[in-house]
């Protein structure tokens, strides 16, 4: 399921105007994410 939810917010991530702000950082379920945000994921 995290996985799902990783990969509609890389989805999402398209827009520049996107940004994800989380204190979960575990699993290596958001590593995708963090790569296709940059700058943006914190």
């Amino acid at each position: 399921m995290r996985n799902v939810f990783c990969q509609t917010l890389v989805a999402a991530a398209q827009r520049p105007e996107f940004v994800f702000l989380t204190g979960d950082l575990g699993f290596q379920a958001l590593e995708p994410l963090r790569e296709a945000l940059g700058k943006r994921f914190m």
